[in-house]
């Protein structure tokens, strides 16, 4: 599976097109701009359910599963307008979808998917190699069929000639928990953060080192030295929502400090892979370059920041989420200056959180 790709940087030319990083901090699908994506290391979501499930010593992944599925099925649909819309009602046009669906998995990073057979209505099966996280790209293949097919499938995974393949057929009907797993969209507000872009495909220079290889279904930031994926912004939220609402705000502690641990073991595998790790030269240099990513990766837009007597204070409008942003600044700050800070801070407005990090 071939993916075309711009002659001057690298990236794919098909995604340069369809994801549009905004001014304000967020990256969205240019056909539908208020659907918010992420850029995030590939193993994010899998080590982040690990903590939290260490923690609260009880399984969260069937509430991933859930949000993943909706948010997939919310996702295709934002992207099916005008004459798209077809696919759901045309017996041909949906017998097509397999075979783009594997294509936008390769384009993601979030594995590589061949289709072998399908016939509307009654089962899919596809090869899946790399998979960004198993259960959650199942979550995202069952969506993205419920969509087109409007009735929910379940999967079975099992081995063929040594590869992995998953089966997906129509089910009865989804947990009940399912029904609680929908979302808003939040408020944007709008940003004037410019970046130095490619002149060919108009995408950030800072992520001219991404590598699409795929014959496996992966994203390669050769910078990092890691593996990327894009990934919808709401399952997180739905999921850090759902378990509020269970157990209490005494979950979101543990949830900033998932996102600490996450954040910080991400942080030290990549500089140590990179060349950043010898060239280092302070702090406050490293502070500045992971703000500037924060944006290119559609975490929120930093419209402001002071470090002073230990303490950091920053403006972020247009945050993915303020509990995991403030676990994520947590570890910037203890990559940074070495030692463990504590994290407070204020809505200034429906979408700008003030923290103070130290």
């Amino acid at each position: 599976m071939r993916i075309s790709k711009c002659r001057r940087c690298g990236f794919s030319a098909v995604y340069a097109r369809l994801i549009r990083w905004n001014s304000n901090g967020t990256i969205s699908i240019r056909v539908n701009p208020r659907f918010r994506i992420l850029l995030v290391e590939s193993e994010s979501m899998s080590r982040m359910m690990e903590v939290i499930e260490k923690g609260l010593g009880v399984s969260i992944r069937h509430l991933f599963f859930e949000a993943e599925r909706l948010a997939a099925v919310r996702v295709i649909d934002a992207n099916l307008i005008g004459p798209g819309k077809s696919v759901k009602y045309l017996p041909g046009a949906k017998r097509i979808m397999p075979f783009v669906f594997c294509r936008i998995a390769v384009g993601t990073g979030m594995g590589y998917a061949k289709a072998l057979a399908y016939r509307p209505g009654r089962y899919g099966e596809a090869i899946i190699r790399n998979p960004f996280d198993e259960e959650l790209m199942a979550a995202v293949i069952c969506g993205s069929f419920e969509c087109i097919e409007r009735k929910p499938f379940d999967y079975q995974w099992r081995e063929l000639d040594g590869e992995r393949v998953i089966h997906i057929e129509p089910a009865e009907r989804k947990p009940e928990i399912a029904e609680r797993m929908d979302f808003g969209l939040d408020p944007l507000k709008p940003g004037n953060r410019e970046f130095r872009r490619c002149p060919g495909c108009k995408t950030p220079d800072l992520l001219q080192d991404l590598e699409w290889r795929e014959d496996e279904g992966i994203i390669f930031d050769r910078r990092r030295g890691t593996r990327m994926v894009f990934v919808d912004m709401y399952t997180p939220n739905v999921v850090i929502r759902e378990l509020a609402r269970e157990l209490g705000d005494e979950v979101y502690p543990l949830i900033i400090e998932a996102q600490r641990q996450v954040s910080l073991q991400n942080l030290s595998e990549e500089f140590l892979a990179s060349s950043r790790e010898s060239g280092r030269e302070g702090s406050s240099d490293i502070r500045e370059s992971l703000l500037e990513e924060l944006a290119v990766r559609g975490l929120g837009n930093p419209v402001s920041h002071r470090y002073a007597d230990g303490l950091w204070e920053l403006e972020v409008e247009n945050p993915y989420n303020r509990h995991l942003l403030a676990g994520h600044l947590q570890a910037v700050y203890q990559f940074a200056e070495g030692r463990k800070p504590e994290v407070g801070w204020r809505d200034k407005d429906p979408s700008t959180v003030a923290y103070e990090v130290g």
